[in-house]
């Protein structure tokens, strides 16, 4: 018996106060070391000016559901650019550098409405649970069209 090739896509992902969470390398535009994010008009309102670009920045570590003094005292270090809807800009910003991985599509499940109660998971739509030796672990896909 042949057996079939299970499809993989790849995703840059990352985490966030102990979420992993990804997203496709399409939309990606690049990972850059974080600029000083100076305290003018712009950064008041979040947003961040990278060479002719406005990026609307997008900082996971103090969204409203997670509670953690010792993230938000670390530097940020790295922003993911991504392309959103429309050709917008977003930078999210992460302390590690986001790693590549090559996901089985055959195992990525919607997220069902009760379990986006956290603010956290209005962001995203869907989860691969990715088989670990230790045990699973689930990875969070971000939904572009929910920036």
């Amino acid at each position: 018996m042949i057996q079939r090739e299970q499809e993989e896509r790849t995703f840059v992902v990352f985490a966030i106060v102990g979420y992993h969470l990804a997203l496709p390398i399409e939309i990606v535009l690049q990972v850059v070391n974080c600029p000083a994010i100076a305290q003018d008009e712009l950064s008041k309102i979040g947003l961040l000016r990278i060479g002719q670009h406005l990026i609307r920045v997008v900082n996971l570590d103090r969204w409203p559901d997670i509670d953690s003094v010792e993230s938000s005292r670390k530097s940020q270090n790295f922003l993911i650019v991504i392309a959103g809807i429309e050709k917008k800009l977003y930078g999210i910003l992460v302390h590690e550098p986001p790693n590549l991985m090559k996901l089985p599509l055959n195992k990525v499940q919607c997220l069902p409405p009760m379990e986006r109660q956290f603010p956290l998971l209005n962001l995203v739509s869907h989860v691969i649970m990715r088989d670990q030796a230790e045990s699973p672990t689930a990875v969070f896909l971000l939904d572009r069209d929910k920036f």
